[in-house]
This record gives structure tokens, C-alpha cells and sequence, in this order.
């Protein structure tokens, strides 16, 4: 089906029958993790190709894969990059179809309320100090989720800026609970860079409280994040950038000297 999509955008009524093979558990919650993988991706192939032509189905497939993504039974079944993979589908599904921002904004509130819950159920856990490698594991993943949801929307309209708005704390307490943690560094390095695009100057008040622990915690793998969120900030808003980085450039041109001399 996603090698064949151009047959999908002739013939849109085929989709219906397409996505029913793709999902339940046939696709999705198929019981062998290489076919719910490869369902996972293809039916994100799909999405894209057959861009608004998946308006009708929007509600159905956004409710799937939230119930998919929620259920306690069948998400731990998941790859990491298969829940991605759904996040950016759902994305898409909201961004690319064509629905009304009001929908878009009630659609992604339905998705974004629960995950975030769930981002600050493992940041209140005794397991965040007894455990912090997993925990490092599965926040910088959920982060990840939300950098990837963000993808359908290259210029969200206000309701759905008011939606990614609101994962803002939850992921910065996330990169503030495990500074050291490179995976969550790099997750919310890209989280950064895509509200950057999507939030516009609603970002800057919150980009010092980001950049703080990256550039005070980076190593040699990683500078690299902190240096391209700093050059995206002032190509993006120029002089407006100033008050966001004051505070990081010093400190990130320090950390480097100090990288490149073997002492960071």
C-alpha cells in the first residue's frame, strides 16, 4: 500500500480497507513486534502520501493509536521507534488533512493530556533517584514523542500552539531532573529546536532554562545540539534572540575550549 500510494490518491476509497488491514491485530497490535513494527512505519508512509485524502478517517485513526499508545497491555509491546513512528503519524493526521484548528486543538489535546501525565507520573517516582538510567530511558523517549508529534505542524495555528505550549514544563523539568543524561540532553535538544519553529518568540522566555543545563552538561557528543539551538535562535529572531542567549553564549564558548583541550 505505501509503495503503491499514488493508486491511494485516484482511488481514496480503497484507504478505508487499506488502514483496516493495517490496524487491530492484523497490523498494529499484531502479537509478532516485526509486523506491528513494519505496520508502524508503513502506515506512516501511508499517512503522508495520501496526505488529505485521510480527512475522513482522522478521528478513527487518531482514537487507534491513541488507544494503541495508552493501553497498559499493548503500548510496553512497542518499540521506542514504533511509538514514534505513531506520534508523528498523529501529527500528520492533524496537521497535513486539512481539519479546522479547533479540531486540530481538541485532537491534540486528547493525545498530548495523558502524555504528559504520564511524564510527570516517572518525574514524582521513587524510581527517578533509584533508577534514574531507566528513567533517563523512557523520559528522553517520551520527550522525543512530543518533538515528533510536532512534526505535522510546520505553522500550527493559535489552538494548537496553546496545546504544545503546555508540554513546555514538563519537558523542561525533564532535562532539569537528568542533566547528565545524554539521551535526555539530546531529545530535548531537538524538543527545543521544534518549538522553536512551531512556538515562534512564545519560546524565548523558557530558552535560558533550556540552554542552562545543555551547555553546562555537555560533552564532546553533544555540544553540537546546544551550538545548533543558539545558531537557530538567531537566525530565526535575530536581535529579538539576544535576552534568550546572553547567558549561554559565554559559558558554551568556555565549555568547548574546555572540550577541545581534553579537561570537559
Amino acid at each position: 500500500a505505501a509503495r503503491y500510494h499514488p493508486l491511494l490518491k485516484a482511488r481514496p476509497d480503497l484507504l478505508q480497507n487499506v488502514l483496516n488491514a493495517m490496524s487491530g491485530e492484523r497490523g498494529l497490535s499484531h502479537p509478532h513486534p516485526r509486523v506491528r513494527s513494519r505496520s508502524c512505519y508503513l502506515l506512516l508512509k501511508v499517512v503522508k502520501a495520501a496526505g488529505k485524502a485521510m480527512r475522513p478517517y482522522v478521528e478513527t485513526a487518531v482514537g487507534g493509536i491513541q488507544g494503541l499508545i495508552s493501553d497498559p497491555n499493548l503500548a510496553p509491546l512497542l518499540s521506542r521507534d514504533d511509538t514514534l513512528y505513531l506520534f508523528e503519524t498523529t501529527g500528520l493526521l492533524l496537521g497535513k488533512t486539512g481539519i479546522p484548528p479547533a479540531e486540530q486543538g481538541t485532537y491534540l489535546t486528547a493525545v498530548v493530556t495523558p502524555h504528559v501525565q504520564s511524564i510527570q507520573t516517572v518525574l514524582q517516582s521513587p524510581d527517578l533517584a533509584n533508577d534514574p538510567d531507566q528513567c533517563g530511558e523512557t523520559l528522553s523517549n517520551s520527550v522525543a514523542a512530543i518533538a515528533y508529534l510536532s512534526k505535522g505542524f510546520n505553522k500550527p495555528a493559535d489552538e494548537v500552539k496553546k496545546v504544545l505550549g503546555e508540554t513546555v514544563p514538563a519537558c523542561l523539568a525533564v532535562l532539569q531532573a537528568l542533566p547528565a543524561d545524554g539521551r535526555v540532553r539530546s531529545k530535548c535538544a531537538v524538543y527545543l529546536q521544534r518549538m522553536i519553529l512551531c512556538l515562534g518568540r512564545d519560546v524565548l522566555p523558557c530558552v535560558p532554562s533550556f540552554l542552562e543545563p545543555m551547555v553546562t552538561n555537555c560533552d564532546a557528543e553533544d555540544a553540537a545540539d546546544a551550538q545548533q539551538a543558539i545558531n537557530q535562535l538567531c537566525v530565526k529572531f535575530g536581535g529579538d534572540a539576544a535576552g534568550a542567549i546572553n547567558d549561554s553564549v559565554v559559558p558554551f564558548l568556555a565549555k568547548c575550549h574546555d572540550l577541545a583541550a581534553g579537561v570537559g
